[in-house]
């Protein structure tokens, strides 16, 4: 949050890069940064993205061969939770032996294991 001399007051979350601007008329919200999906499939299938700094995954090799998928049908996937990141994911990335996935941003990373 900070202050200035001319009365207005600032206030932004440091993962979302929203940033809320308070004045004598009211206030204003801004959206900053990209809200890009920031994802990572691997050679099988398995697919992980971040929503914010929720970790989301979903393997598409699980529809199954007996499946019939015709062109713009939605897949049925279950979507599993894999909890939340210490940091917003400006890239995310498989490791080719598909035990791990490292997350970078905010210049940090974290390399998660055992996925699901």
């Amino acid at each position: 949050m900070t202050g200035s001399e001319d009365g207005t007051v600032r206030i932004w979350h440091s993962t979302t890069y929203r940033i809320f601007i308070g004045y004598d008329e009211g206030t204003i919200m801004v959206k900053i940064g990209r809200e890009e999906l920031v994802a990572s499939m691997d050679y099988s299938g398995k697919i992980i993205w971040a929503k914010h700094n929720e970790i989301q995954t979903i393997n598409i090799k699980s529809v199954g061969v007996d499946h019939e998928v015709s062109d713009g049908e939605r897949l049925p996937l279950a979507v599993k939770e894999l909890g939340t990141c210490d940091l917003y994911p400006q890239s995310l990335k498989h490791n080719p032996n598909r035990r791990y996935v490292v997350v970078c941003g905010d210049g940090e990373y974290i390399i998660y294991t055992a996925l699901a």
